[in-house]
């Protein structure tokens, strides 16, 4: 079992939180077939790798970079700085609660060490982690090919009912993708990406 990092926004974190988010997509590591992902079609895993048959015959086999369900990713989160008694200490984006390294005293939040108020979850480092997750399954699908039971799973609700229900989820999805990743990855290009299913797991 090995354990990989993947960041998540102040308000998927609060959603993995509040366990109403259980999966997420992603596009790390195909970039080769998102350059023309009409031209590409998935075949086949086995054991973490995934091939795919190219229109004109070609394959060729990727390595899922979040690696085989049971494996567990440790969650990167935004860390922001608060002031207490003259000291600057790291807390959570998400919910303000302080980054612990030890108890639970004043003395035990850890010292903010950077030059900026706001530290992105990108550089968030591995001792301030609070969440692990392991991983249920990983399949690859085309973006769009989401289904509305499938945007719960990624956190999002809506107060609608019937048909009104699964358009609003569909909506909304895409709004979140575009939003995320619209310079690279728009909605409307409908690329492979990465389906990860998971559940939060005890730390040790």
């Amino acid at each position: 079992m090995k354990e990989r990092p993947i960041s998540f926004s102040p308000p998927m974190v609060m959603a993995i939180q509040e366990n109403l988010k259980t999966m997420t997509r992603r596009t790390r590591g195909l970039k080769e077939i998102n350059q023309d992902p009409d031209a590409w079609r998935f075949i086949r895993t086995e054991e973490g790798i995934y091939s795919f048959l190219h229109k004109d015959g070609g394959k060729k086999s990727i390595f899922c970079p979040y690696g085989i369900p049971g494996d567990r990713l440790w969650v990167k989160e935004a860390l922001i700085r608060k002031t207490n008694r003259s000291r600057s200490m790291a807390f959570y984006a998400t919910d303000d609660e302080p980054v612990l390294i030890g108890g639970s005293g004043i003395d035990d939040v850890l010292k903010w060490k950077w030059e900026r108020d706001y530290l992105p979850a990108t550089f968030m480092p591995r001792f301030a982690g609070r969440y692990l997750l392991e991983e249920i399954s990983i399949r690859t699908e085309r973006l769009q090919r989401i289904t509305p039971c499938d945007c719960m799973k990624e956190g999002l609700r809506t107060f609608m009912r019937g048909s009104g229900a699964c358009s609003d989820l569909l909506v909304q999805f895409e709004s979140l993708w575009n939003r995320i990743n619209f310079k690279k990855y728009p909605w409307k290009s409908n690329i492979h990406v990465w389906v990860i299913e998971f559940k939060r797991s005890v730390r040790e």
